[in-house]
């Protein structure tokens, strides 16, 4: 009978331990904001050329961080006024509120080199011979305009049958494959030659040896010298330049430069261009 009465009294402990420890449970929310900035570049242009302006802007109304591939800027609008192949890569927009809530839009620019062009003709010409005009340049298209309404896409156009009217500059412009362009001219003398032709800038300009392979000579025979000489290689790139001086020869050295086609550029004042043809070999 005792053992009977012990038993009771302990599930009885037991039932009352469960009620205590359930009374006991609270619950407890919290309200989460989250905050999300879609901000966006807006300029779709991607690819430039050198010398190219670039402006990007986003869709975004704080103040911007531009990461550039050269440096970082804070400024709305991002403004670069003469582009280099160094600017070429990943630009990054950013921009943070009050709150730390960053959000950011990412473009990739490319800068694509632009090829110079240089134009050449035969000036001077006499009435009744062919202007033949060439350019020192690959590829591309061209675009030629000049005297009397004329134009030409071809690269080495030939005019025929002109006259004194034909007299003036020549322009060439030049488009590489990436759509970056540069420009030319060429000042031609048409005369009306005597039975002794015209006497040619081309055949008063003496260059020694020939091919050379340390240094070049120029000797001119006649009273115009010109203003500024030039050694241009065949794709167009200046190589040297430098002032003609008061003398009728000058020397230039050559021994740093690979076997190849060059041209030397007389600038005249009143007369444009005139290129004579060189060799350098190795």
């Amino acid at each position: 009978m005792k053992k009977i009465i012990l038993i009771i009294l302990y599930l009885n402990i037991n039932f009352a331990s469960s009620i205590i420890a359930q009374s006991c449970e609270k619950t407890a929310s919290i309200t989460v904001t989250i905050r999300h900035y879609n901000l966006s570049i807006v300029t779709k242009q991607t690819d430039y050329c050198e010398g190219d302006e670039l402006n990007l802007e986003s869709s975004f109304g704080l103040a911007k961080k531009w990461q550039t591939p050269s440096k970082t800027i804070t400024t709305d609008k991002l403004q670069i006024a003469n582009l280099t192949l160094a600017d070429s890569g990943v630009y990054i927009c950013s921009a943070e509120d009050s709150l730390a809530c960053i959000s950011s839009d990412t473009i990739y620019i490319v800068v694509h080199p632009k090829t110079s062009v240089v134009s050449t003709s035969n000036s001077p010409v006499c009435v009744g011979k062919n202007i033949q005009l060439n350019t020192l340049a690959t590829g591309g298209s061209y675009q030629w305009t000049g005297p009397n309404g004329f134009t030409s896409i071809t690269k080495d156009p030939t005019i025929t049958t002109i006259d004194t009217s034909s007299t003036g500059w020549y322009y060439v412009q030049y488009t590489n494959e990436h759509g970056c362009s540069s420009t030319d001219s060429s000042y031609v003398v048409v005369k009306v030659c005597t039975d002794q032709n015209t006497l040619l800038f081309d055949s008063n300009i003496e260059v020694f040896p020939s091919p050379a392979k340390e240094f070049i000579q120029i000797v001119i025979h006649d009273q115009i010298l010109p203003e500024k000489i030039s050694l241009i290689n065949a794709i167009g790139e200046e190589l040297f330049t430098s002032n003609w001086n008061a003398e009728k020869s000058m020397k230039i050295t050559v021994q740093d430069w690979p076997t190849g086609v060059y041209y030397l550029k007389f600038d005249y004042k009143e007369f444009g261009h005139q290129f004579k043809k060189i060799n350098i070999v190795r």
